[in-house]
C-alpha cells in the first residue's frame, strides 16, 4: 500500500505538468526537456554518490503533502558514505513551464564534504552555436578542448540567473547559489555539466539548502500557409493515373496517415492542409524523372512572416546519388532581396522511404504505410530578412515533395536522444567466435553436398530448373556465400581450411566477388596483365572448393562475373578523354556499352582468364564444369550507372541518343524524353550483351551466362529475357552511409523485422523471376546491425524454396583474408558472417529449408502478364507492381511474356483487356480471392496473415511472426512474447526477438529422427557499440570484442514420444551438457535460456535413445 500512496502522490504532479517542459522521474529532483537535475555529494577524498530513485533519498512510510506555494513536501534521509542527512524536498510545478525546487539536508553530526551540489548535463551539440548567459553574460567554450580552460566559476550575485539553450526553448535558473559550467570533454563526453552549490557554512556542515526557480521559455515557431500552391494529395487510390497524390505510386505507398492540421513535430509547427478543405490538394509535388508530368516549380506568398530560420517539411520520391541537386528554394524579402538556396539529395533532404540521419535536416515525423516505414524531413534554411514569398524549382532529378513550411527566431535542432552505447549486462551477454566446426557433430552440413563438383557435366536451364547435363531430369539447387577480394587469394595451406568451413556450412556454391582487380598485382603493365602467384592461388581455392584431395570431397561450385572492382590503367584504353577516372567504376560499366575500346578491353579480359588452363583441375576455366555460371559485369543496369558516373560519361549518352533519335525521326519532347530514352538505353544494352556473349561463346565458354543482377524495372525485366538464367540481388537493413567524407560510420539502417515488410527483399525480387527460366539470387543479407538479422535465411531459404528457385548465395562470408586468418579477432561487421556465430547459425536453417528441399515447392502458379512492346507505349508503367510481394508469400509467380489464353488466370500490368489488374496490395489479394485464386485460409486481410498453397509457410505481417512447418523440420521467427504453435514443437518466446529451429539430421521425419538440431537465436552485436539515437537506427561506432548476444528465453515443448537425452552446445558442435527435460502430457518441455554458467549457448542436440 505505501507503494500506492506514493503513486498516487506523484500522478497529480505529472498530470499537472503535462503540457510543461518540467517532468519528475525516480532519478531527479526535476527533469527539463527530459534533462535530469540531481542532488551530487563528494567527500573530501572526492568519492561521489548520486541520488539514485528509490534507496536515495529513502522516504520511510512519509508521502508527503501539498502545501500552497510549495507543492509537494516529502522527507526523509539522504545517505552518504560518511553518514546521512534528514532530506526535506519542496517541489512545485503546477504552473506549465515554471518549477520551484526547495530541497534542505541537515544532520546531527558534522558530515565532511567535499562538494554538495544539484547537477546537469547538457548536449555540446545544442550548446556549440549557443552561448550560456551567467549573470547576464555570454560564456563558452572553445571549439576544441582546453585543459586549462575547462570550468568556468560563478559566485552567488543574490540572486544569480543562468539561462541555458535546449532544444526547444531557453531553461532560466533564478536564485541564492554560486557554481561551476564543466566542459565534459575532459572525461570523454560530449557535454557539458551545470553544478549549483548547496548554501552551506564550511565544507564540514550540520546544514545546507538550496531554493531554486526554473522557468522555461519555449522558442517560438510561426507555420506558413502553402495551401494555395498545393498540387496533389496525401491519398492516391490508384498508382500511375496522374491523379491522386503523393508520388502518385498507389494506395500502398501514399501518406494519407500523415495528421493534418496544426502539428508539433519535434518542436516545430506545421499547418498541414486538410485536403477536404482545398479543393482536394494538400501538399507541392514537383517533377523529376520518374514523374516528369508533374510543375517544375511552385510559389507560395507569406505576407508578414518573420523569423530567422525557415524549416522546410519535405521529402523526396526516387532519391538519386548523393549529393545530387534536387533543387532550389527563391525566398523573396520584403526589402526587395532574393537569395537561392540549393538543396541537395542526402545532405538536405531524402527519400521518404526509411527516415534517416542527414547532415542539414531532421527526420521530424515519422510513420509507415504498407510498402516501408516513411518520414518527412525538416530541412533548415538560415533567413536574411523577412521573406514575402518562396519559390519552389525542382532540378528534375526527384520528385520532390513539399507538405509545409514554419519560421523560427531560433536555430532549432529536433531531439534525438542518445548516443547509446551496448555492454554486457542486463539486455546482453559476452560470447566469443565461431570455432571450426567439428567433423561429423550435427553442426556439419558437409553431408549436404555432392561431391566432386562437376562430375554431372555442366549446368544447363531445364524450364524453371537447373540440371546437370549428365543428370537431366533431375533439378538442382545452390546455397552459398560470396567470398570477396582477397580472401579468393589466399596460400594453398590457407585454402583447405576454409574450403573445409564451406562444406561445413552446407554450402555447394561460392560466389568470387571482388576479385578481378588483384589479379595484376603490383607492378604490373595494365589490368590485363595477370600475376602468377595470384593465377595460382585462386586456381588452388577452385581445385579444393571442387573436389580436394582422396580425403576431401567437398562438392562446391563457383560463380563469378567477369567486371566487379578492376581499375584499368591510366593508358589501358584508348581514344577516351584523358580526365576520365576509371576508378569511378560506374564509368567503365556505362561505357562498356557505348564505347569500342572499352568493350574491347573486357573481351581482352575474358579471353586471358577464361583461356587460362588451371594447373590443379588441368582445364581451362572456360571448359571448367565446376563453374556454374558467368556473369558479365556485377549490377549495371545503364540508368543505374548512368545516374553516378562523371559528366563526360552522361554525355556522351545524350549525344549518342540525339543521334539515335534524329537517324530514326524521333519526336523527342518534354512528355515522351523519358519514355524515348529509357527504350535507347535497353537497346543500347542489348546490342553490348550479344556482342559479349557472342565472344564468349565463339571462344568456347561452356558455362551458363547472365547479367543485369540488380534491380528490376520494365528495362532490366526486357533484357534479361536473352540470358541463360536471371539473376537478382537483394539486401534488407543496408546501410545508408552518412559520412559526408566517405567512409561508413556513421550509418543509418532500417532496425525493423522483415517480417513486416511481407519477407523483406525477397518479396520485392518475386517480379523480377522470369517463368520458364532458372532464377537465382547471388547476392543478398539481412545485414548487421539490424536486431532481426537472424530471421534472414530462414525467410530467404522457405520463400526460396515455395519459389522453387535455383541459386541463393549471401553476401558476404569475408571482404578480405585478415578475419579468416585472425579468427579471434573477428567482430560484427555490415555484411560478413566470418567467424560469428549467429549469423552462421541461421545459415545452417536456410540449408535444409532450402537445399535439402524441406520446404516443398508450390503447385499454384499465379503469373504477371508483360506487353514485350511495353517500352514504346508512353503509357506504360515502368515499374511492377507491390501486389506482387503478396503474391509470391502464397503461390509460384514470376514474369511471363507471351499472351496466355483467355482462361488462363494471370495478373496484369497496365490496362490489358483480360486478367486481373494489379492495384494496391490488399485490393489485388481480393481480386484474387473473389476469382478463387487463392483461398480464404491462404489470404486473412483483416490480420493480414499469408499462407503458403502448401499449407508449410505462415507469415504474420501485424504480429511479426513467420513458421515453417514441415515434415523435418519446424522453423519459427517470434517477437518477444509470442508464441509459435507446431506439429511437434511449440515455442513460447520471451524477453526478446528469437529465430528457432528444430530440425532432424538423419534425414528422417521429426516424429522418427534420432538426433535432432535444435537452434536458438538471439541478436548479435559488438561490445561498446554506439547508436546516435535510443531507436537504434543510426550506428557511430561499430565497437570492440568480446561479442554480445541479447539475453533470450523461451519455453519449449516438443511433441515427441519416447525417451530423449538433450545437451547443449558449443557453437562448434561440441557438447557442452545435458539440459534436463520435463515429462508433459504430450511430449515433454525444457527452458532454453542462452545465458548458462558454461557461457552462452545457442545449439542443442536432442538425441533418442
Amino acid at each position: 500500500m505505501k507503494t500506492l500512496s506514493l503513486l498516487f502522490l506523484l500522478l497529480p504532479v505529472l498530470l499537472s505538468a503535462a503540457e510543461s517542459a518540467f517532468t519528475v522521474s525516480p532519478d531527479s529532483i526535476v527533469c527539463a526537456e527530459g534533462i535530469p537535475f540531481q542532488i551530487r555529494h563528494w567527500s573530501r577524498n572526492w568519492k561521489f554518490l548520486t541520488r539514485s530513485g528509490k534507496s536515495n533519498p529513502f522516504f520511510p512510510g512519509e508521502f508527503g503533502s501539498t502545501e500552497i506555494g510549495r507543492g509537494v513536501v516529502r522527507s526523509g534521509l539522504f545517505r552518504v558514505r560518511q553518514g546521512e542527512f534528514k532530506y526535506l524536498e519542496a517541489r512545485d510545478l503546477s504552473v506549465p513551464n515554471r518549477a520551484r525546487v526547495e530541497l534542505s539536508l541537515s544532520s546531527q553530526d558534522p558530515v565532511e564534504t567535499g562538494a554538495l551540489v544539484l547537477s546537469a548535463r547538457f548536449d555540446n551539440r545544442i550548446l556549440k552555436n549557443r552561448p550560456i548567459r551567467i549573470n547576464g553574460e555570454e560564456k563558452s567554450f572553445s571549439d576544441t578542448f582546453r585543459p586549462d580552460r575547462k570550468q568556468i566559476w560563478f559566485e552567488n550575485r543574490a540572486p544569480s540567473r543562468i539561462e541555458i539553450p535546449l532544444r526547444r526553448g531557453i531553461l532560466r535558473l533564478c536564485g541564492n547559489f554560486s557554481g561551476t559550467w564543466n566542459d565534459d570533454r575532459a572525461w570523454g563526453q560530449q557535454s557539458c555539466e551545470l553544478r549549483l552549490n548547496f548554501n552551506a557554512p564550511e565544507k564540514t556542515f550540520r546544514k545546507a539548502d538550496l531554493l531554486l526557480e526554473l522557468h522555461y521559455l519555449p522558442y517560438e515557431t510561426r507555420p506558413l500557409d502553402l495551401s494555395a500552391a498545393a498540387n496533389m494529395a496525401f491519398r492516391d487510390d490508384l498508382a500511375n493515373d496522374r491523379k491522386g497524390g503523393w508520388g502518385d505510386s498507389g494506395p500502398d505507398n501514399d501518406l494519407r496517415m500523415l495528421p493534418l492540421g496544426r502539428q508539433n513535430f519535434s518542436g516545430l509547427l506545421f499547418d498541414i492542409t486538410d485536403p477536404l478543405q482545398n479543393n482536394g490538394k494538400s501538399c507541392i509535388n514537383l517533377r523529376g524523372q520518374k514523374r516528369p508530368w508533374l510543375p517544375e516549380s511552385a510559389e507560395a506568398t507569406t505576407p508578414g512572416a518573420k523569423g530567422n530560420y525557415l524549416y522546410l517539411l519535405n521529402a523526396l520520391g526516387w532519391e538519386p546519388a548523393k549529393r545530387t541537386a534536387i533543387g532550389s528554394v527563391t525566398i523573396s524579402y520584403s526589402n526587395g532581396k532574393t537569395e537561392k538556396h540549393t538543396l541537395f539529395s542526402g545532405e538536405d533532404t531524402a527519400n521518404f522511404w526509411n527516415p534517416r540521419f542527414l547532415k542539414n535536416a531532421f527526420a521530424v515525423w515519422k510513420g509507415e504505410n504498407p510498402s516501408a516505414k516513411v518520414g518527412l524531413y525538416a530541412t533548415r534554411i538560415a533567413l536574411s530578412g523577412n521573406p514575402v514569398k518562396l519559390s519552389f524549382r525542382s532540378a528534375g532529378n526527384a520528385v520532390w515533395m513539399i507538405v509545409g513550411a514554419t519560421l523560427a527566431d531560433a536555430d532549432l535542432i529536433p531531439e534525438e536522444s542518445g548516443p547509446v552505447v551496448l555492454s554486457a549486462g542486463n539486455e546482453f551477454i559476452e560470447t566469443r567466435q565461431m570455432e571450426p566446426v567439428k567433423k561429423g557433430s550435427l553442426l556439419d552440413f558437409s553431408d549436404l553436398l555432392d561431391a566432386p563438383a562437376g562430375k554431372y557435366g555442366f549446368l544447363r536451364a531445364a524450364g524453371d530448373h537447373f540440371e546437370f547435363e549428365k543428370r537431366p531430369g533431375k533439378p538442382v539447387r545452390f546455397w552459398g556465400v560470396n567470398n570477396s577480394g582477397d580472401a579468393n587469394f589466399m596460400s594453398h595451406e590457407e585454402s583447405e581450411p576454409l574450403a573445409d568451413d564451406f562444406a561445413s556450412l552446407g554450402y555447394n556454391i561460392i560466389r568470387f566477388a571482388g576479385f578481378d582487380h588483384l589479379l595484376a598485382g603490383t607492378g604490373a603493365a595494365s589490368s590485363l596483365d595477370f600475376q602468377t602467384e595470384n593465377l595460382d592461388r585462386i586456381d588452388y581455392l577452385i581445385a579444393a572448393l571442387k573436389f580436394a584431395s582422396a580425403q576431401k570431397k567437398r562438392g562446391i561450385h563457383i560463380t563469378f562475373e567477369l567486371y566487379q572492382s578492376r581499375i584499368p590503367y591510366p593508358d589501358e584504353i584508348p581514344g577516351l578523354p584523358a580526365a576520365l577516372s576509371w576508378k569511378n567504376k560506374k564509368n567503365y560499366k556505362a561505357l562498356l556499352f557505348l564505347s569500342e575500346p572499352v568493350m574491347r578491353n573486357l573481351e581482352q579480359f575474358a579471353e586471358k582468364l577464361l583461356n587460362h588452363v588451371n594447373p590443379y583441375t588441368g582445364l581451362p576455366w572456360k571448359e571448367e564444369p565446376a563453374i556454374a555460371g558467368i556473369g558479365l559485369v556485377n549490377e549495371d543496369p545503364l540508368w543505374i550507372q548512368l545516374n553516378g558516373c562523371s559528366a563526360d560519361v552522361r554525355n556522351m549518352f545524350e549525344k549518342a541518343f540525339e543521334a539515335e533519335a534524329k537517324r530514326r525521326n524521333w519526336k523527342v519532347s518534354g512528355k515522351n524524353r523519358e519514355q524515348l530514352y529509357t527504350r535507347f538505353l535497353h537497346e543500347q544494352y542489348g546490342k553490348g550483351f550479344r556482342r559479349i556473349a557472342g565472344f564468349l561463346r565463339r571462344l568456347g565458354v561452356r558455362p551458363m551466362i547472365t547479367d543485369l543482377n540488380y534491380m528490376n524495372d520494365l528495362s532490366t525485366a526486357l533484357s534479361r529475357r536473352q540470358f541463360d538464367y536471371v539473376d537478382c540481388h537483394g539486401y534488407w537493413a543496408h546501410p545508408a552511409f552518412r559520412n559526408f567524407k566517405g567512409g561508413i560510420y556513421p550509418a543509418a539502417f532500417d532496425n525493423s523485422s522483415g517480417i513486416r515488410s511481407y519477407g523483406a527483399f525477397l518479396s520485392g525480387n518475386f517480379a523480377a523471376r522470369h517463368l520458364g527460366k532458372p532464377f537465382a539470387v547471388s547476392e543478398w543479407n539481412h545485414c548487421f546491425p539490424n536486431p532481426y538479422a537472424t530471421e534472414g535465411p530462414f525467410l530467404v531459404g522457405a520463400y526460396g524454396a515455395l519459389q522453387d528457385y535455383g541459386m541463393i548465395c549471401r553476401f558476404n562470408y569475408s571482404w578480405s583474408a585478415l578475419p579468416i586468418r585472425e579468427k579471434s579477432k573477428s567482430k560484427y561487421v555490415y555484411f560478413d558472417l566470418v567467424n560469428l556465430p549467429l549469423p552462421l547459425l541461421a545459415e545452417r536453417a536456410g540449408a535444409l529449408l532450402f537445399l535439402r528441399g524441406d520446404v516443398a515447392p508450390s503447385g499454384k502458379e499465379i503469373p504477371l502478364y508483360v506487353n514485350p512492346e511495353c517500352l514504346t507505349d508512353p503509357a506504360s508503367p515502368r515499374s511492377f507492381p507491390r501486389a506482387m510481394e503478396c503474391v509470391g508469400l502464397i503461390a509460384k509467380t514470376g514474369l511471363i511474356w507471351e499472351k496466355p489464353a483467355p482462361e488462363t488466370p494471370v495478373l496484369t500490368l497496365g490496362k490489358e483487356p483480360f486478367g486481373i489488374r494489379t492495384e494496391g496490395r490488399m485490393e489485388t489479394m481480393e481480386s484474387l480471392r473473389k476469382a478463387g485464386l487463392i483461398s480464404q485460409s491462404e489470404f486473412r486481410k483483416n490480420e493480414e496473415i499469408f499462407q503458403s498453397s502448401t499449407g508449410e509457410l505462415t507469415l504474420n505481417r501485424k504480429k511479426g511472426t513467420f513458421q515453417a512447418l514441415t515434415s523435418r523440420s519446424e522453423a519459427f521467427v517470434l517477437p518477444k512474447d509470442t508464441a509459435g504453435y507446431g506439429k511437434t514443437a511449440v515455442i513460447r518466446n520471451r524477453r526478446t526477438f528469437g529465430s528457432f529451429l528444430i530440425a532432424s539430421r538423419d534425414a528422417l521425419p521429426l516424429m522418427q529422427s534420432r538426433r535432432i538440431l535444435i537452434l536458438h537465436l538471439t541478436s548479435g552485436y559488438n561490445s561498446k557499440m554506439v547508436y546516435a539515437n535510443a531507436e537504434r537506427n543510426v550506428i557511430l561506432s561499430p565497437g570492440k570484442l568480446p561479442l554480445l548476444m541479447a539475453r533470450g528465453e523461451a519455453e519449449i515443448l516438443l511433441k515427441l514420444s519416447g525417451n530423449y537425452r538433450l545437451y547443449a552446445c558449443a557453437f562448434h558442435g561440441e557438447r557442452l551438457f545435458e539440459v534436463p527435460l520435463k515429462r508433459e502430457k504430450n511430449g515433454f518441455s525444457f527452458t532454453a535460456s542462452n545465458a548458462t554458467k558454461r557461457g552462452a549457448v545457442a545449439v542443442y542436440e536432442l538425441i533418442r535413445e
